[in-house]
């Protein structure tokens, strides 16, 4: 895949620009999509303060320079200028894999780090192994579940396979 107008800013650039299309095709855009229908069927934000997600962890309050993308991804983006690192909060409840390292181990939630963040990688984590709702899901046998993550009114649909 070659991307336009990346030539004036050498290889390097072009490099990285192709990595960040490719996650966006692979990983990011089908899950925006699935957390569009959220928005318009029930309202809930696709960008989310880290209280939103974790209502009783103290330690999201007042945190304004992280958030989480649906109940999901927890993104840091780096916003001071020649940065290579950065703290992160990690909220409690979840274990945290690296979007761009899943082969390093999970970080455990409720803990602040000081995270590596070179200019080709943005601090970003999924949470490791099923959300609370999905795990909640599993008692059932042969269905197929769907979570709608909304703290103050989450719903859980269930589907029984035929």
């Amino acid at each position: 895949m070659r991307l336009g107008n990346c030539a004036t800013d050498g290889n390097d650039t072009q490099v990285m620009l192709e990595k960040m299309v490719r996650l966006r095709s692979s990983l990011l855009k089908p899950y925006i999509s699935e957390l569009d229908k959220n928005v318009t069927s029930r309202g809930v934000p696709t960008m989310r303060p880290l209280a939103y997600e974790f209502p009783a962890d103290k330690g999201c309050r007042g945190i304004n320079d992280q958030y989480m993308l649906g109940p999901k991804f927890l993104v840091a983006p780096v916003t001071t200028q020649n940065a290579t690192s950065r703290t992160v909060y990690f909220p409690a409840g979840a274990s945290w894999r690296s979007v761009f390292h899943p082969d390093k181990p999970a970080t455990k939630g409720g803990q602040t780090l000081k995270v590596e963040a070179p200019l080709d990688t943005i601090p970003a984590y999924t949470r490791a192994g099923p959300s609370p709702m999905e795990a909640r899901c599993a008692f059932a046998a042969g269905a197929e579940c769907c979570v709608a993550s909304a703290p103050a009114r989450a719903s859980l649909r269930r589907w029984v396979s035929a």
